[in-house]
C-alpha cells in the first residue's frame, strides 16, 4: 500500500511541474514583460512565482525561467552534445509537455521582446 501512495504522490507532482511549464510557456507567449521594465522577460515571470510562491519556493530566478523558456525537451526534442561544435538534434523524442507550435511562438515573443531592452 505505501508504495502506490508513493506513486500517486510522485505522479502529482510530476502533474503539477508540468502545469508550471506550461503557464511559463503561456505567460511568455502573451508578453509578461512589456518594454518599460527594466528586467527581462524571465524577471516578471519569476516575479510572479515568488509573489504566489508557486511549487513552495521563492527563490525563482531570471535565469530559471530562461532556461525552462529554451529547453526543446519541453516540445517533445532533444540535442545532443549543444556544447561540441556537432550537436545533433533528434525530434520526437518524448511526449511533449507543450505543442511545438506554442514553444515557436514563445521564442518569437522572446526575441520580440529582447529587442525593446537593447
Amino acid at each position: 500500500m505505501k508504495k502506490k501512495i508513493h506513486f500517486f504522490k510522485i505522479f502529482y507532482l510530476v502533474c503539477y511541474i508540468a502545469c508550471v511549464i506550461v503557464l511559463i510557456v503561456e505567460s511568455c507567449m502573451s508578453g509578461a514583460a512589456s518594454a518599460n521594465q527594466s528586467n527581462a522577460l524571465g524577471g516578471t515571470i519569476a516575479n510572479i512565482f515568488n509573489s504566489e510562491e508557486v511549487l513552495g519556493k521563492t527563490n525563482w530566478y531570471d535565469s530559471t525561467i530562461q532556461k525552462i523558456l529554451s529547453n526543446e525537451l519541453y516540445k517533445g526534442d532533444f540535442i545532443n552534445g549543444k556544447r561540441t561544435k556537432h550537436p545533433t538534434y533528434y525530434e520526437n523524442v518524448v511526449e511533449p509537455i507543450v505543442s511545438k507550435e506554442k514553444w515557436e511562438n514563445c521564442q518569437y515573443q522572446k526575441q520580440r521582446n529582447a529587442r525593446h531592452y537593447e
